[in-house]
């Protein structure tokens, strides 16, 4: 597979492949990982390959800080991350811990939530409503710990997508209809939830990504 996707036009530069899910939440899944990288630099194929530092239910809402730059944070303990996945949907509160690290690194994970909705099998509109669920309880938690959101969130998405997140393909693991030209999950979210700052939800693409210390797995804005 990495052989397979070093070919691809946009994999070209890549330097640095870290894998997280299934793979790192076992020993064995460790040991393949390992194994392959000894095969690629035994085939003279320079990339750095690891599992996730991060547990795999907490590393792609860790890494979506990684998706702003730095200054966005200032002023602000946490924000809200949305990990959306085949089997689970997380929301969690991400402190992105700046004046321990300023490059993002000692951000963690201050209170989630973990549904796994394959196994309830929700239609689609159920399932955002569970999640506007789960991301107002969070607000809540924020409120009485007087933590101050950063006026954003994040989400990590399957990919591929259409422009204002609009997915075309990929997403017959999601829970109902994804695929429709008529749904935009933004604009479901915005509708949802209470403005933070002043300053709305402030959903939308990344404005740029950023290279050594991302937390990888998490860069599918």
């Amino acid at each position: 597979m990495v052989r397979a996707l070093l070919k691809l036009k946009h994999w070209r530069e890549v330097e640095r492949i870290v894998v997280g899910g299934g793979m790192r939440s076992s020993r064995v899944g460790e040991l393949a990982i390992g194994r392959t990288a000894m095969i690629l630099k035994g085939e003279d194929i320079g990339i750095d390959l690891r599992p996730i530092r991060h547990d795999p239910d907490e590393a792609g809402m860790i890494g979506v800080v990684q998706l702003a730059p730095p200054w966005i944070f200032k002023g602000h303990d946490a924000l809200l991350a949305v990990d959306i996945g085949g089997s689970n949907i997380r929301a969690g509160l991400v402190r992105p811990h700046l004046k321990k690290a300023a490059d993002l690194s000692e951000a963690c994970i201050w209170e989630c939530e973990i549904w796994q909705h394959r196994a309830d099998r929700p239609a689609r509109e159920a399932a955002i409503d569970r999640l506007c669920g789960m991301l107002g309880d969070l607000l809540h938690k924020a409120e009485k710990r007087g933590l101050h959101l950063a006026p954003l969130h994040r989400r990590r998405l399957p990919r591929p997508y259409r422009a204002r997140w609009q997915h075309r393909q990929g997403a017959q693991n999601l829970p109902g209809n994804w695929e429709s030209s008529r749904f935009n999950l933004p604009e479901r979210l915005r509708a949802a939830l209470p403005e933070i700052g002043g300053q709305g939800d402030g959903g939308g693409h990344a404005q740029r990504r950023r290279g050594a210390g991302a937390e990888p797995g998490a860069l599918d804005e």
